[in-house]
């Protein structure tokens, strides 16, 4: 009687071991599961504070990319990824906007060491880089008589006579016409420096209407000093 239940209890005994050793591999994923979930939420908590890859050891980069070290087909944890890149693109287009082109050229290499280097952020570089020379060419040309229909190949920077511009007047429709005929046939980066945002629409749309079927590639800033910057094409 004494033998059967000992022979009962170590039955009972190896049931159990066996049990145990069948659900490790469960109590393992699920203890990984949480760890991937704790390592989002901080993720994502990064990216909305703008921690995209700073500092060292709090930032939404480094933790979405150690959630794929644990699991490669983890969505979640690709899609912050991505996320990231898109906030450096905004952070970049915004700097350019200020005129801050080393800040902004800053942002799309940091957006490149995420996802690569895209024909969309190198166009965007480009972009920016044509900025930044016109930008450095309006800071250090002298200055320039007005223009009327004749343009030198070698002059880029183009004032804009304020009094015309607020007539809005045949000289200076002239001067964008002809602006527009260069650019048409050079493909010139045009950058317009306007007094407000409602100037410096006018004079594009001007040197657009004078384009025969062409695209006026370039930007608007708002100074003091009217003017229109012609710089390297994009291509």
């Amino acid at each position: 009687m004494i033998k059967s239940v000992t022979q009962d209890c170590i039955l009972v005994v190896r049931m159990l071991y066996l049990l145990v050793f069948m659900s490790l591999p469960l109590i393992a994923n699920a203890s990984l599961q949480i760890a991937i979930d704790d390592i989002l939420a901080k993720a994502d908590a990064d990216l909305y504070a703008d921690r995209l890859m700073k500092p060292e050891d709090s930032n939404a980069v480094d933790r979405y990319r150690a959630v794929l070290l644990l699991d490669k087909t983890n969505q979640r944890a690709a899609l912050g990824l991505q996320q990231v890149v898109e906030r450096y693109i905004v952070l970049a287009r915004a700097f350019e906007v200020r005129g801050d082109y080393n800040m902004a050229l800053n942002f799309v290499a940091s957006a490149e060491t995420i996802n690569g280097k895209t024909a969309s952020l190198t166009e965007m570089k480009k972009s920016i880089d044509a900025g930044k020379r016109a930008n450095r060419l309006v800071i250090n040309t002298p200055k320039i008589d007005f223009v009327t229909t004749s343009l030198s190949p070698l002059q880029k920077v183009f004032p804009l006579n304020p009094a015309d511009l607020s007539a809005r007047n045949k000289n200076i429709t002239n001067q964008l016409a002809a602006l527009a005929g260069r650019v048409q046939e050079s493909k010139e980066y045009v950058l317009i420096y306007a007094r407000n945002d409602a100037e410096g629409r006018w004079v594009y749309q001007q040197m657009r209407k004078a384009s025969v079927n062409y695209r006026l590639r370039g930007n608007i800033k708002q100074h003091q000093n009217p003017r229109v910057v012609l710089d390297a094409p994009l291509d």
